[in-house]
């Protein structure tokens, strides 16, 4: 579901970048969607997840979306990247399980697009501290190290919490994938 599929070296300007300026995006993370499905689901998990320790602060700049080197997206056969964020989760966050829709992504742009044909990555600037998690589907992913590039499927339900001492800094990245005709 989740996997490493390369590495690279995290620029000492997003670094900069990260660590000396404020985040430019404060947003309360309250995406949730029970595995269920039902509305009674959703309520109950929206009991737990709230303001007190839901909140998503990030940066995001165009020059972010240059960072994934060309040989990467060459190798995953996907399209210059649409987004880039970095997310940064505090001890004692959590991201609510949830499935990303995409909608401001670009399926306004391209309303024949699908969540498959989105590819995600997933880049740590810091490696692994203890208490930080990340869930994919029913995958529990620890121990990762700074730069490692992971994939996963756009669908794919996922969370993350740090129960740990440390924030955790992440670039998201969102590309298109490319397909011939008799691929789609």
């Amino acid at each position: 579901m989740i996997e490493l599929i390369d590495r690279i070296d995290i620029p000492q300007k997003l670094y900069d970048n990260v660590y000396n300026t404020e985040p430019n995006r404060f947003r309360n993370s309250l995406n949730v969607d029970a595995k269920e499905k039902t509305p009674q689901a959703n309520q109950q998990l929206k009991k737990f997840y709230g303001d007190h320790n839901c909140w998503n602060v990030s940066w995001t700049d165009t020059w972010y979306k240059d960072i994934v080197p060309q040989s990467i997206l060459e190798k995953l056969d996907v399209g210059y990247p649409l987004s880039a964020v970095v997310r940064k989760q505090n001890p004692g966050n959590f991201v609510p399980p949830h499935r990303d829709t995409f909608k401001s992504l670009f399926f306004e742009q391209d309303p024949s697009a699908k969540p498959n044909d989105v590819l995600r990555m997933w880049i740590p600037l810091e490696d692994y501290q203890f208490g930080q998690v990340f869930f994919v589907e029913d995958q529990v992913f620890y121990n990762w190290k700074a730069g490692d590039v992971y994939v996963f499927p756009a669908y794919a339900y996922h969370s993350s919490a740090n129960a740990g001492e440390h924030s955790r800094h992440v670039l998201l990245v969102n590309c298109k994938k490319l397909y011939t005709k008799e691929e789609k």
